[in-house]
């Protein structure tokens, strides 16, 4: 079943599904894709990082010079 490999919440105007890895807790997790559904069948797909792992990611490409000065960074 689709539910058993995402977290899924649902609320009226749309329904989220977090692609959680294996040992991913939904409360801790720092960084997850998800799937967006809107009721008139539109899906978005999202990315959702903690500041912490935003710092992690920008720290890795200044040493590894894929920086860019965060203009890749959205």
């Amino acid at each position: 079943m689709e539910d058993d490999i995402y977290h899924v919440v649902r609320e009226p105007e749309f329904t989220a599904l977090f692609m959680l890895g294996t040992d991913d807790a939904p409360e801790t997790v720092e960084d997850v894709d998800a799937e967006l559904r809107l009721p008139d069948g539109t899906r978005w797909s999202a990315s959702f990082m903690t500041l912490g792992a935003i710092e992690t990611v920008m720290n890795r490409w200044r040493e590894s010079g894929e920086y860019g000065g965060g203009v890749f960074f959205q």
